[in-house]
């Protein structure tokens, strides 16, 4: 079995360390990306990533690859990973936006 990464702010993610995951606290998406590129993706059987740190077109291509998962922070308010969630489903099951 893969491991499993966390990368956001080292408040959010700190907690899963005692799970044994492995945990890259970053605060910006510049941070985000160098820990991203310097991992081996194929090591990992998800990378969780906080909606604060995700930018789509940076790294839509992990999610769609199911590499990367956003999640929500304890400091979020934006709801990006319930909407990519969300358009995801819509995709899978053919659903339009109206």
């Amino acid at each position: 079995m893969g491991k499993i990464g966390f990368i956001g702010d080292k408040f959010s993610i700190e907690v899963f360390k005692s799970t044994g995951a492995d945990i890259f606290p970053a605060e910006s998406i510049g941070e985000a990306i160098e820990i991203i590129e310097g991992l081996n993706l194929e090591e990992y059987e998800c990378i969780y990533l906080t909606e604060e740190l995700y930018d789509e077109k940076t790294f839509y291509r992990y999610i769609k690859e199911r590499k990367i998962t956003i999640i929500p922070s304890l400091k979020s308010s934006e709801g990006k990973g319930y909407q990519i969630v969300e358009r995801l489903i819509r995709k899978a099951t053919g659903v339009r936006e109206k």
